[in-house]
């Protein structure tokens, strides 16, 4: 059965798309089948006066009927559709619903049974089983094969009062005929349902998963803030931070190193590198900028995480040493890392429209990639205002005034890790 529904575009191929599709569906035709349930009473009331001028004719049994059992059930089950049973089971719980409808529906022609030949009530049994069935096919909100068990349910019912109608054999086969016909054209108005509610399922989740991957494409150049405004409908996105900690490294002599052991392998060595620094800064909380060539640029202080960045991105630092340290041993080469660290004012935004990125400006940057540059290999180089920031909680190493290209001679230490 599960085959032959995929075959003809009624199932999913993978259970958890099943699964949400169905409570898709169901959470979308709830409205529909409150609707059908208030018509229906809407109706059940309006044939209480057939029922009423029919009373010297066939008794009151069908008034009574109509009034204390039917047209409760009908409020029962629009009162069903607001309970969380429902939501939780509401194919199930529905086509129960529906079979019991039916059953009771047949019980009530039972009440007026046909007198002759040419007594229409017979007419107006066949009609009313047809109109049932529309109503639990086409316009119930059940699910293919839910529907068209109670349209077989509705044949069987009428052939089985019809059985002990003889009067009435000759009109069977047109009657059949025709039970049959509307069965054909409420599934396929049903199938039309529910394959349509499949194939915008179907978009649906494709458009979300597109937007999913383009999220995440754009998490790679754009920080989440950046994102979520680019979602609002911002054009221009600007910002100021005070208190940003820019860390620069660099692979020493890598350049070099990189001629004499070919290009697979220092893809395989910056690869190695760069994961584990990007592992480290994520744990720290702190952004990577970018990287350049065997440079590799990370910030702090610009985000809601609301920690010390700079003591963060100083001990992303060391943690970076450290890997490349156990880098050089895993591939046997002299590998060694120089870092730059300064805290300071930046400014970042959001250039570009084809490949739009988030960089950042200023001194700040400028002043850590000096740093850098005169580092030391396997040592922290950072600015006077790192040192004056955390000389209470690290050990520094005082360098003494040192010339940073297009700047003053400035201070600068070296920044240990504490004992």
């Amino acid at each position: 059965m599960a085959s032959f529904a995929a075959a003809i575009g009624l199932r999913f191929p993978d259970g958890p798309t099943e699964e949400k599709f169905r409570g898709d569906f169901s959470r979308s035709v709830l409205p529909i089948q409150r609707a059908g349930l208030t018509l229906g009473l809407i109706v059940m009331a309006l044939f209480t006066i057939r029922d009423v001028q029919l009373i010297l004719a066939v008794g009151s049994e069908p008034l009574m009927f109509r009034l204390f059992v039917l047209i409760p059930y009908l409020a029962f089950g629009l009162g069903l559709t607001y309970s969380p049973w429902m939501k939780r089971f509401h194919q199930g719980t529905f086509f129960v619903f529906c079979l019991g409808l039916i059953v009771l529906v047949h019980i009530l022609y039972t009440f007026a049974p046909p007198t002759g030949i040419t007594d229409p009530r017979y007419g107006f049994r066949a009609m009313s089983s047809m109109l049932l069935i529309v109503g639990v096919v086409a316009m119930s909100g059940l699910r293919f094969e839910y529907a068209m068990v109670c349209a077989v349910a509705t044949v069987v019912g009428w052939f089985w009062l019809a059985v002990g109608d003889s009067a009435h054999m000759s009109l069977w086969p047109p009657t059949l005929v025709q039970l049959a016909a509307i069965t054909v054209l409420a599934g396929g108005v049903c199938y039309w349902i529910e394959r349509s509610h499949r194939l915008q399922f179907a978009a649906r989740l494709a458009l979300d998963q597109e937007r999913a991957y383009t999220e995440r494409l754009l998490s790679y150049s754009l920080p989440p803030r950046a994102i979520a405004r680019l979602k609002r409908g911002d054009q221009d996105i600007a910002d100021a931070f005070l208190e940003a900690a820019v860390l620069f490294v660099d692979l020493a002599g890598f350049t070099d190193l990189s001629k004499r052991i070919g290009p697979r392998e220092t893809v395989r060595v910056i690869d190695r590198i760069f994961s584990s620094f990007d592992d480290v800064v994520a744990r720290h909380g702190l952004e990577r900028l970018k990287t350049v060539g065997d440079g590799y640029i990370a910030i702090g202080g610009t985000n809601d995480q609301g920690h010390d960045a700079l003591a963060a991105s100083a001990r992303a630092a060391h943690e970076m040493i450290d890997t490349v340290k156990s880098a050089a041993e895993a591939f046997n080469l002299p590998l060694a890392l120089r870092v730059g660290l300064h805290v300071g004012p930046v400014i970042g935004g959001v250039i570009g429209r084809e490949r739009p990125t988030y960089d950042y400006w200023g001194d700040t940057l400028n002043i850590a990639s000096r740093l850098e540059t005169t580092g030391e290999p396997g040592r922290v180089h950072c600015s006077e205002a790192v040192y004056w920031r955390l000389r209470g909680e690290w050990p520094f190493e005082e360098r003494g005034p040192m010339e940073l290209k297009g700047y003053a001679t400035v201070e600068t230490y070296n920044l240990r890790q504490p004992e």
